[in-house]
């Protein structure tokens, strides 16, 4: 496949610092605006957490690194759209390409290096990487679930060996409509952990999508609800306003009756050995955007602006 790959310099858009902060109570966290970024014309596709800032990929087919300063430290362009991304951390970053391919980018020497490139018949629903395992997961919209790389615990294909690398894509389950990390929803609205190879009981709810942080969280349209993996059970936690949660391996924000809440980290600098968090502590910021929490905060972004909260 062929595709261009340009690094470029940070242009076409403008990046605000500033210190405003938002209304907090004693309960609440100390969020702080700390920079806007403006895109201009272009218009964003999709935005994760990726170190201590974010990816962010536009309809251009540009995909910008941006540390947690709002400074652009990595930037390139490809000829095909970005449609979706995955990353954890500050590793492998997992895209898929038109909804009909995926690679996996790394950052090197503010360029992003592409590799791994796998194409698929059906148009691809969704894509995760596999934390500190190195393997991956892609979600096809007829149900079919594909994984490759390396097959820990045997998780990808249980007749070879859990140090193998598979190269080419095996198809791990059907009837799949969520996935993260090592978990997946199906149709049944049942959730299992590959690694565990055991599902649940279904859930009374229509889950729409399944979400990694300290544990995993599966949610519907008005609720979120923790997956226990040590007895296999699905517990309901908040009630939620439709469409309003968003989470993180750092965190979660939803709405509940209009007003928002963040479970994540109090401090970007947390003191001693434990790092403290707020846990759904009611905080201020702007309505009708997308979310998404990063290790210092949280992100606001819609077509064409990102705002960062940070702790």
């Amino acid at each position: 496949m062929y595709r261009i790959l340009v690094s470029i310099l940070v242009v076409g858009f403008a990046v605000n610092v500033c210190s405003c902060g938002l209304r907090t109570n004693d309960n609440s966290p100390d969020l702080t605006e700390e920079y806007v970024v403006d895109l201009r014309s272009d218009t964003i596709n999709d935005v994760v957490p990726y170190g201590s800032g974010c990816i962010v990929a536009l309809d251009s087919g540009e995909i910008r690194a941006i540390d947690e300063t709002g400074t652009v430290v990595a930037s390139s362009v490809f000829s095909e759209q970005i449609t979706q991304m995955s990353a954890y951390e500050d590793g492998m970053i997992m895209i898929a390409f038109d909804d009909d391919s995926v690679s996996c980018l790394s950052v090197v020497d503010g360029e992003f290096t592409e590799s791994n490139n796998v194409e698929f018949e059906h148009h691809i629903a969704d894509i995760s990487c596999i934390p500190y395992e190195d393997a991956y997961l892609v979600l096809l919209d007829n149900g079919e679930l594909y994984g490759y790389g390396h097959n820990t615990h045997r998780m990808i294909d249980s007749q070879i060996g859990e140090d193998e690398i598979i190269n080419e894509p095996v198809m791990i389950s059907e009837n799949i409509k969520c996935i993260e990390s090592n978990y997946i929803v199906d149709n049944d609205n049942r959730v299992m952990d590959l690694l565990a190879d055991e599902w649940t009981d279904p859930c009374d709810e229509e889950i729409i999508g399944i979400e990694l942080y300290n544990y995993p969280i599966v949610y519907t349209d008005d609720a979120i609800y923790a997956f226990y993996t040590t007895n296999n059970t699905i517990n309901k936690m908040n009630s939620i306003d439709p469409g309003s949660f968003s989470c993180t391996a750092s965190g979660y924000v939803y709405s509940l009756d209009g007003q928002y809440y963040y479970t994540g980290l109090l401090s970007a600098t947390p003191q001693g050995k434990g790092l403290p968090e707020a846990d759904n502590s009611p905080v201020e910021i702007p309505s009708d955007m997308s979310y998404s929490v990063i290790r210092h905060g949280v992100i606001c972004y819609d077509a064409h602006r990102l705002i960062c909260y940070s702790v």
